[in-house]
């Protein structure tokens, strides 16, 4: 083959972007070889690069590469989802690039974690601003006056205006969404409870990628607003006879997209001295056209090219935002695997008679808050989500401390029946004390008897004080025999949920690291919601 030329518009970017994307997605990569009569043995460079900069790439190897001299090289471009890539990478297969340009920072990360033998840094070639991509129609209603703001969608009701998600598990626009929402929530009266709200909305339409909320919004499914990119927003609105989408640009530190350019430790010191080279003229001023033509802003974050007038793109110049640390990368996707799994979970449900005491500083009780937290709690599990309620006490049915309230079922079949009518109904025990070691282990011996493997089996403990049944286990007693009916291949975790100044937090502790799971406590009755939702948290 001669050389790749790459045809040359006077249009603006989004023509050639598409026209190039296309290419890539179809033949799976595209070869552009650079090479001049003075070369005839130029250093072959292998370049796997995330498919919305590769077609820059394969512009700026037609016309930058070095085609002259003794040392001369020329570069093939592969469109390859940085995903594919992390996984050769960790797997070390025998076949792999020269040169990787994911399209974040968070893949050389996540590579690294995995094994790999591969800086956690890269050369930034380009950026491109996280967004929400919101229809027109779903931008009037949410905010008529203006761009709706990221809060304005995180509080969206999602029955009215569906929010979708790219799979933050394997998308790092997903996951800088996450970043992003939970950022929002901590200016929120509940952080842990608007954060784990949020990705459940999300969480009931995730995609593959941008490009598939974009086919699904105009395939009469629906999807109203998700995260995408500023340039995918572009050209989904540059081609004809589509909804107009709206880019909704973050006011809290949201990552960019920022295409760090890595070269690979198996290649040989000529490929990487020819690949350094192409990197100086990827970085060079010359550089930043091509970057522009696809969509991207520079690596500093500006705008490079013109765009129309359409969409609410912002011309101003967008900060480069630092990666967050692991933990917090970690959190958030946990939170995501969380609201994603079904679990089966047995609540037990504290109806002790200190539980009608009246909270300072409101006109409710312990239990009116202890049930507000829990119906809604109801509402954050996955309609698949299995769920028993026992309420519990000293002898509350016969010589038993627990009784059933709702059987075993699916949430969605609660809210069908009306259980959530029952839960509100439930009345604390005149003198009735806290049976607590009994009745957890007669619940942990009811869900390792009907254990699901597809499940996360869980029991559930919301009390407000330590266990005062003169009649039941030590606590020493109750961890012994928990110990000697565990079974490693059926885990069942005990989470531990305390409120109130009677609580004793050490207790609800050694229950729950005994079966492997958490205790959240808190003295002040007015912080349920806030005690729950944490839990939720970690266990949705």
């Amino acid at each position: 083959m001669g050389r790749h030329h790459s045809p040359r518009y006077g249009s603006p970017w989004i023509l050639l972007s598409m026209v190039l994307v296309g290419m890539l997605v179809a033949a799976g990569g595209i070869t552009v070889y650079n090479v001049a009569l003075a070369c005839s043995t130029p250093t072959q460079i292998q370049v796997a690069a995330a498919p919305d900069i590769a077609p820059a790439l394969v512009d700026a190897a037609d016309e930058l590469a070095d085609d002259s001299g003794s040392d001369c090289y020329e570069v093939t471009v592969s469109a390859v989802d940085p995903a594919e890539t992390t996984d050769a990478l960790s797997s070390a297969r025998s076949s792999t690039p020269d040169v990787w340009v994911p399209d974040s920072t968070l893949w050389l990360r996540q590579a690294r974690d995995r094994g790999a033998d591969v800086s956690e840094q890269g050369r930034s070639l380009a950026t491109s601003p996280v967004v929400w991509a919101v229809s027109k129609q779903a931008a009037g209603e949410l905010a008529p006056e203006t761009v709706p703001s990221w809060e304005d969608i995180a509080n969206a009701d999602p029955a009215a205006t569906p929010l979708g998600i790219p799979d933050p598990s394997g998308n790092a626009i997903g996951t800088a969404a996450l970043l992003g929402l939970e950022s929002l929530s901590r200016d929120t009266e509940n952080p842990p409870a608007q954060f784990v709200a949020s990705v459940r909305k999300v969480a009931l339409n995730p995609t593959p990628g941008a490009g598939d909320a974009f086919q699904r919004s105009g395939a009469g499914e629906g999807l109203a607003a998700f995260p995408a990119t500023e340039g995918a927003v572009v050209r989904h609105n540059s081609r004809p006879g589509t909804e107009t989408f709206l880019a909704s640009y973050p006011d809290v530190p949201v990552p960019n997209l920022d295409y760090p350019m890595v070269v690979l430790p198996d290649a040989d010191d000529e490929v990487r001295d020819a690949a350094q080279r192409f990197q100086q003229a990827l970085t060079g001023p010359e550089a930043d056209r091509f970057f522009g033509e696809a969509g991207l802003r520079s690596a500093d974050g500006r705008l490079i090219a013109a765009q129309p007038d359409v969409g609410g793109i912002r011309p101003e110049p967008r900060p480069v935002q630092p990666l967050p640390d692991r933990a917090n990368v970690e959190e958030v996707l946990t939170a995501w695997a969380g609201a994603n799994r079904s679990s089966r979970v047995q609540v037990l449900l504290d109806v002790s008679g200190s539980m009608d005491a009246d909270v300072p500083g409101t006109d409710k009780t312990r239990m009116d808050l202890t049930l507000q937290a829990a119906t809604q709690g109801m509402g954050l599990f996955q309609p698949t989500t299995e769920l028993g309620v026992w309420t519990f006490s000293t002898r509350l049915d016969g010589d038993r401390d627990h009784r059933e309230l709702l059987p075993m079922r699916a949430v969605a079949d609660h809210f069908a029946k009306g259980s959530v009518g029952a839960l509100q109904d439930v009345e604390p025990k005149p003198g009735g004390g806290t049976g607590l070691y009994d009745s957890v282990l007669a619940a942990y011996r009811s869900q390792l008897r009907t254990w699901d493997p597809g499940k996360a089996n869980l029991v559930v403990v919301l009390t407000d004080g330590a266990n005062d049944d003169p009649n039941s286990l030590t606590l020493q007693e109750l961890s012994d025999e928990i110990r000697a009916i565990q079974d490693p291949d059926k885990p069942v975790a005990v989470i531990g949920i305390g409120v109130g100044p009677d609580i004793d937090p050490s207790e609800l502790r050694v229950i729950s690291e005994t079966t492997g799971g958490e205790s959240f406590t808190t003295p002040d009755p007015t912080k349920i919601s806030e005690v729950f939702y944490a839990a939720l948290s970690k266990i949705l």
